[in-house]
């Protein structure tokens, strides 16, 4: 569960925590496990590589929208849907190349020039 409390607190592994503790620019930060090239925060409960994780049991969790599974009351639903979801994101960060090899969809360079992240 202590990966639960660390994603509920900003502190998790993914991408967008790990990168900007590394000073890259939030644009840069984008999800390691597929080609969207979104930010890769709390998007991995949209991200396609972890839809086998959001899959039943937890896809009641999501109805109708992702707001829903934030103000869901079955708390430790959700806490094990977000365990699953880091658990999927972490196995494929493993597998795949660092995510700061990752081609850069931003101007900066991998140390934030402090003008596009305010």
């Amino acid at each position: 569960m202590l990966k639960v409390l660390r994603f509920r607190l900003g502190c998790s592994t993914l991408p967008s925590v790990a990168q900007r503790n590394q000073g890259f620019c939030r644009a840069e930060r984008v999800c390691p496990c597929c080609d969207q090239g979104a930010l890769g925060d709390e998007y991995l409960f949209e991200c396609p590589a972890t839809r086998a994780a959001r899959a039943p049991p937890f896809a009641h969790l999501f109805l109708p929208t992702m707001l829903a599974f934030n103000r869901n009351q079955d708390t430790s639903a959700v806490a094990k849907c977000i365990l699953a979801c880091v658990d999927e994101v972490e196995l494929i960060t493993e597998l795949r190349p660092s995510a700061a090899n990752i081609v850069l969809i931003h101007g900066c360079n991998s140390l934030c020039c402090g003008e596009c992240c305010a």
